[in-house]
C-alpha cells in the first residue's frame, strides 16, 4: 500500500527534522551588533565570559550539548545582576539552543520567555533574529507547525534588512532548513522541494571550510530525503540512485570528521529506508542480496543512527524513535512492539499525547499486533489511541466509538488509521464469527470516507493534494465489500445502500481532484475575485483549525482556553462567510457551483427526485478484485456481485479488439459479448419491462457500449445478433451527480455548424504552443462539407467551412447557438488528458492556435442541450477510478452542455456520416435523444451491406447525459450543440 509506505516514510524522517543540531559558528559578540546605540558598561569579566562562550560554541558545534550547557550555564552566572546587554542576550540564545537540542522544553520556553522580554524593543539585532530562530525551532518541536512557519517568516523578513555578510547567510540559511522541514512535515511536496534546492546555493556562502561542508552534508540529505519523499516509492531503480549519493555523502563526512555528527545519523536512515524499500524489489539482484540482505542492511543502519543518537543526546531523546521504528519494523513482531513502545515514550515524553508522530508509532503497533499477531484486541486498543492522538477532544478509551472529524489534528494519518481500524475489526469478525465486529468494521470505514470527502474541500483547488490516489480508494471499494458480506449475513439490504451512497461520495471527489489538476483559465462569467475569495475562505478555515490544535496541546502549559474560544469564534465566523460566498456563486453560477459541487444522492433521493418512471440505471463499480453492479429503479433496487472479476476484464479487453477491428472474428465477439451479459446484465434483466436503460460504467466497460451486449449467443450474421440495444434504449452518464441537470439553457433554437478541413489545398500546420509531436499535420476531411451542408438543407443556422471556421470565431460565438456542429479532427492524448482536444484552422491575425483542448472547453460557458461529437475518439480517454473517462464529452458537459453524442473509437467516415443522417431525421420526428440513436442504429443495421454490418462501423456512437427529445424541434433549427468530429 502506498500510503502506508509514504507515512512509514514520514515517521523514520519526521524525527529527522526534528533532531537536527542548529550549530552555528559566529564571529565574536561585539561584532554581532548591528544597532549602534552605546550600552552601559557591564561590571562583569567579560574577558571570560567571552572565552566561555567561545569555548561553548566549540563544543556545541562538536554536537557535545552536555558540555555545551554546563559551560553556557557558568558563563550566565557570571552576570550576576548586573546590567543586561547584548552580551547577556548572546549568552542566553547560546544556552536556549541547548536547551532545545536536548529537549529540555519547559526551560526553553521560560528561557524563551526571558530574552523575549529583553529583545522587544530592539528589532534589529542579531539577538533578535536569534531569539526568533530558537522561538521557531520550540514550536517546531511541540508540533505547532503553524506558530512555527509564521515565526520563521517573520525572521525571514527581518532579515531582509541586513547586509549579506557570512553571518546573516549562515542565519537565512538556518531559517530556509527549518522552513523546509515546516513544508516537508505538512507535505506541502513542492515548496518542500523548492526550498531544498534554493538551500543548495545558499551553503556556497558560508565561508568558513568545516561549516560550510556541515551545512552541505546536512542540506543535501534533506535534499535527497525531499527527492525521495516526492518520488514514486513503486520505482525500484531510485533507491540504487539514492544509495549512491548517501554513500559519497558519508565520504566526504568523513574526509571532514562529521561521522559522528547528527547529520550523519539522518543518513543512515535514509539509506536504511533505501534498503527497507529495495526488499519490494529483490528481483533481479545477484544472489545474496535479496530481501534477507535488504532488511540486515536496513537494520545495520538504524542500529548505526541509533548509536550516533545516543552519543549526541543520551538515552531518552525524542529522535531515538525514528531508529527504534526502523528497527522494529525489520524485528519479529514481539521485539518490534517493544521497541516502539520505547520510541513512543521518548516521543511523549517530548510532545505528549496529542501529536502526530505519536499517533504514527500506536498505529504501527496496532499494524504489528493485528497483521502479524492477529492479536486484535490489542491492535484495536492501539489504534484507537492512535485516532485520540490526533484528535484533541476526544478522551474516551473505547475503541467502539467513532471519533469526531470537527477536531482532527492530522487528516491525512486518520485516513490511514482507520482503514487499519477496519480491518482490525473485520479480523476479529473472521476470528470470533460476531457479526457485530463486521458492523463497526464497515461503519469505521463510513467514517473514513465521510473524512476524505471533508478533505476534499478543505484541500480547495490544491493541484498539489493529489489525495484520491488508487490507495484511497480503496476505502471506498472495501466499504462496499464489508457491506456485501454483511448482506449475506443478514439480508440486510440498508447495508448495501449505504455502501452505494459512499461510492457516489467517491466519484464526486475523483471528479473534483481531477478537474483541480487541469489549468481552466476561464469559468465562463463567474469572476476571478469571486474564486479567489472561496479559495481564501478555505485557506482561513484550515489556518484556524490548525491554530485551535496548536492552543490545545496540554504539555508544558501551553495552552490557553480564551486563545481557544477566540479561534473558534473567528473558524465559527469564517465558516457563515464561506456558506455566504457558496451560496451567491450556487444562485448566480450554477455551472461552476455543480462543477466544485457534485450533487450526491442516496439511493431513495434518486427514487424519488431523479428517476423517471420508465428508467432503469444500472451502475458498476469495479476495484482490483471486485466487481459490483446495481439497478436502481423507482420501486426497486438490486445489486450483484461477480466473483469472476479477471474474466469479465479480460472478456472486455477482447471485445474491444473486436470493436475496433472492422475484420475481427464473429464467434469471438460473439463468446465475450454473450459472457459479458450474463455476468453484469442478465441479473437485472427483470426489470427491463418498457423501461430505458441508464447506464454508469466503470473501468473497462467505459471502452464497450453495453447496448452491444448480447442476450444470448447465437449463429445469426452480424446485421441479426440479439443485440442488447434492440430490447431498449441505452444511454450514459457518468455519475448519478449528472441526471437532473440545472444548466442554463440558450433560447435561441439556430444551429451553428463548422467544418474547417474541407480545403483540399490547405496544410494544417503544427502548433507552436501546445502538444508538440501529437501530429504535424491534420489531413483534410472530405465528407465534413457534405455532412454540414446536409444539416443545413433541414435546419437554419449559420455554417462555416475550410479557413473562415477558426477557434477564435467559435469561442465567441458558441454561446448563442442551440446547436453547435463541429465536423473536424479530434486529437487525445492519452496521458495528459487536457491536453487532447479539436482542431480548427489557426487563424495568424488571432491568439489563438487552432487547438480547442479540453482546458479551454471547460470554460466555454455552454448553455445547450446537445453536443454530438461523431467521429475520431472523442468519448475515448484516459480512464478515472470511479468517475470514467476524461474525454473531451465529459468536457462539454461540464462546459453547460445537457448531453453528449460521442464516438469510443476512430470509425469509417461513410458510415458514420450516415447513420448521423438517421439520427437527425428521428430527432426532428419528436424522439428522445436515445430512441433516436436507438432506432438510427437499427435503420442502418436494417439498411446496411453485410460488409458494413461489423460493429465497428455503427456501435461506436453514444449519447452521454439527458435523453428528452429537443425542445421544439419542429421549428426551423432545432439543433442545440451539435458536434460532430472526425
Amino acid at each position: 500500500m502506498r500510503i502506508l509506505q509514504v507515512n512509514l516514510f514520514m515517521l523514520i524522517l519526521i524525527f529527522s527534522c526534528n533532531s537536527n543540531g542548529t550549530k552555528e559558528k559566529k564571529t565574536e559578540p561585539s561584532q554581532t551588533i548591528i544597532t549602534t546605540h552605546t550600552a552601559k558598561p557591564l561590571q562583569v569579566d567579560t574577558v571570560q565570559i567571552n572565552k566561555l562562550l567561545a569555548k561553548g560554541k566549540f563544543l556545541f558545534q562538536k554536537e557535545k550539548y552536555d558540555s555545551s550547557l554546563i559551560v553556557y550555564e557558568e558563563a550566565r552566572t557570571l552576570f550576576g545582576n548586573s546590567a543586561k546587554g547584548k552580551l547577556y542576550i548572546d549568552c542566553l540564545n547560546n544556552l536556549n539552543e541547548c536547551y532545545i537540542e536536548k529537549e529540555f522544553m519547559q526551560q526553553a520556553i521560560d528561557l524563551s520567555a526571558e530574552i523575549s522580554s529583553s529583545v522587544e524593543e530592539s528589532k534589529n539585532d542579531i539577538q533578535y533574529i536569534t531569539y526568533l530562530y530558537n522561538k521557531a525551532r520550540i514550536e517546531f518541536k511541540m508540533t505547532q507547525y503553524e506558530a512555527a512557519k509564521r515565526t520563521v517568516l517573520v525572521g525571514l523578513n527581518t532579515l531582509k534588512h541586513f547586509s549579506g555578510n557570512s553571518q546573516i547567510n549562515l542565519l537565512e540559511l538556518k531559517y530556509n532548513t527549518l522552513l523546509e522541514d515546516v513544508y516537508f512535515i505538512s507535505q506541502l511536496k513542492q515548496k518542500t522541494i523548492q526550498i531544498s534546492e534554493s538551500n543548495l546555493n545558499k551553503v556556497d556562502k558560508i565561508q568558513d571550510a568545516d561549516l560550510r561542508a556541515k551545512y552541505y552534508i546536512t542540506t543535501k540529505t534533506r535534499n535527497i530525503r525531499d527527492s525521495l519523499y516526492l518520488s514514486s516509492i513503486q520505482d525500484g531503480g531510485l533507491y540504487v540512485n539514492i544509495e549512491k549519493m548517501l554513500y559519497q555523502l558519508l565520504d566526504t563526512a568523513k574526509y571532514y570528521s562529521l561521522l559522528e555528527h547528527s547529520s550523519t545519523a539522518e543518513i543512515y536512515d535514509i539509506l536504511a529506508t533505501c534498503y527497507h524499500y529495495k526488499k519490494w524489489f529483490t528481483k533481479g539482484f545477484k544472489e545474496g542480496k535479496g530481501k534477507e540482505f535488504c532488511r540486515q542492511k536496513a537494520i545495520e543502519y538504524y542500529t548505526k543512527s541509533l548509536n550516533l543518537r545516543k552519543n549526541i543526546y543520551g538515552e531518552k531523546h525524542s529522535s531515538l524513535a525514528s531508529s527504534l521504528n526502523g528497527i522494529a519494523i525489520q524485528k519479529e513482531p514481539k521485539e518490534a512492539i517493544e521497541l516502539l513502545k520505547l520510541g513512543c515514550e521518548f516521543t511523549k515524553n517530548l510532545v505528549g499525547e496529542k501529536d502526530d508522530k505519536v499517533a504514527l508509532l500506536y498505529n504501527n503497533i496496532g499494524r504489528t499486533y493485528g497483521g502479524r499477531l492477529e492479536q486484535f484486541d490489542s491492535s484495536l486498543v492501539y489504534f484507537h489511541k492512535s485516532i485520540m492522538s490526533l484528535n484533541y477532544d476526544l478522551n474516551n478509551e473505547d475503541y467502539f466509538v467513532q471519533p469526531s472529524l470537527d477536531s482532527i489534528v492530522n487528516n491525512i494519518y486518520l485516513l490511514e488509521i482507520l482503514e487499519q481500524k477496519a480491518y482490525a475489526f473485520r479480523g476479529k469478525y473472521l476470528k470470533t464469527n460476531d457479526i457485530k465486529y463486521l458492523k463497526y468494521a464497515f461503519e469505521t470505514l463510513e467514517t473514513d470516507s465521510k473524512l476524505l470527502a471533508s478533505m476534499q474541500n478543505q484541500n480547495d483547488f490544491d493541484k498539489s493534494s493529489n489525495i484520491l490516489s488508487n490507495d484511497f480508494i480503496r476505502i471506498y471499494a472495501n466499504t462496499l465489500k464489508y457491506a456485501s458480506e454483511l448482506y449475506d449475513s443478514t439480508k440486510n439490504m440498508s447495508y448495501i445502500k449505504r455502501a452505494y451512497l459512499s461510492t457516489q461520495v467517491m466519484k464526486s471527489n475523483v471528479l473534483l481532484d481531477q478537474v483541480r489538476q487541469i489549468e481552466i483559465d476561464d469559468f465562463g462569467e463567474i469572476p476571478k475575485e469571486l474564486i479567489e475569495e472561496r479559495k481564501q475562505l478555505y485557506m482561513k478555515n484550515i489556518i484556524f483549525k490548525n491554530k485551535i490544535r496548536e492552543s490545545t496541546n496540554k504539555k508544558y502549559d501551553l495552552a490557553d482556553n480564551n486563545e481557544v474560544k477566540v479561534l473558534k469564534d473567528s473558524l465559527l465566523v469564517n465558516e457563515v462567510e464561506l456558506l455566504r460566498c457558496n451560496k451567491k456563486i450556487e444562485k448566480d453560477y450554477p455551472n461552476f457551483f455543480d462543477l466544485l459541487n457534485p450533487k450526491v444522492h442516496s439511493v431513495s433521493q434518486l427514487q424519488k427526485e431523479i428517476i423517471r418512471p420508465d428508467e432503469v440505471i444500472l451502475e458498476y463499480f469495479n476495484y482490483d478484485k471486485q466487481f459490483f453492479g446495481f439497478a436502481i429503479t423507482q420501486d426497486n433496487f438490486s445489486f450483484c456481485k461477480v466473483d469472476s472479476v479477471q474474466v469479465i476484464n479480460a472478456s472486455l479487453d477482447s471485445l474491444y479488439q473486436c470493436l475496433i477491428s472492422h475484420n475481427s472474428s464473429k464467434n469471438t465477439f460473439i463468446e465475450h459479448a454473450s459472457m459479458v451479459y450474463d455476468s453484469l446484465v442478465e441479473p437485472f434483466e427483470h426489470l427491463f419491462a418498457d423501461k430505458k436503460i441508464t447506464v454508469i460504467p466503470d473501468g473497462k466497460l467505459w471502452y464497450v457500449p453495453l447496448e452491444i451486449l448480447l442476450s444470448k449467443q447465437s449463429d445469426a450474421d452480424w446485421i441479426d445478433l440479439p443485440y442488447l440495444f434492440r430490447k431498449t434504449p441505452v444511454s450514459y452518464a457518468y455519475s448519478t451527480s449528472f441526471l437532473n441537470s440545472k444548466s442554463k439553457k440558450n433560447n435561441s433554437k439556430n444551429y451553428l455548424a463548422f467544418a474547417p478541413f474541407t480545403d483540399s489545398t490547405y496544410v494544417y500546420k503544427e502548433s507552436k504552443n501546445l502538444l508538440a509531436g501529437l501530429r504535424s499535420e491534420l489531413k483534410e476531411l472530405p465528407f465534413t462539407e457534405k455532412e454540414v451542408k446536409h444539416l443545413s438543407n433541414s435546419l437554419k443556422g449559420q455554417s462555416y467551412f475550410g479557413a473562415e471556421a477558426t477557434e477564435s470565431l467559435f469561442k465567441d460565438i458558441a454561446s448563442n447557438f442551440s446547436v453547435l456542429h463541429l465536423a473536424t479532427h479530434a486529437v487525445v492524448n492519452d496521458e495528459n488528458s487536457e491536453n487532447s482536444y479539436l482542431a480548427f484552422k489557426d487563424n495568424k491575425q488571432s491568439d489563438e492556435d487552432g487547438l480547442l483542448t479540453i482546458s479551454e472547453i471547460y470554460g466555454l460557458g455552454l448553455k445547450s442541450d446537445m453536443a454530438v461529437l461523431s467521429a475520431c475518439n472523442t468519448g475515448y480517454g484516459k480512464i478515472l477510478r470511479g468517475e470514467g473517462v476524461m474525454s473531451m464529452g465529459r468536457a462539454f458537459i461540464y462546459a453547460g452542455c445537457s448531453s453528449v453524442v460521442m464516438s469510443l473509437w476512430q470509425a469509417n467516415d461513410h458510415t458514420t456520416a450516415d447513420l448521423m443522417m438517421y439520427f437527425y431525421d428521428e430527432l426532428d420526428k419528436g424522439s428522445s435523444k436515445d430512441i433516436a440513436l436507438q432506432n438510427a442504429k437499427l435503420k442502418f443495421l436494417s439498411t446496411s451491406l453485410p460488409t458494413s454490418a461489423h460493429p465497428f462501423y455503427w456501435s461506436q456512437m453514444i449519447i452521454i447525459g439527458e435523453t428528452n427529445p429537443l425542445e421544439n424541434n419542429n421549428d426551423e433549427g432545432f439543433w442545440n450543440n451539435m458536434f460532430s468530429f472526425k
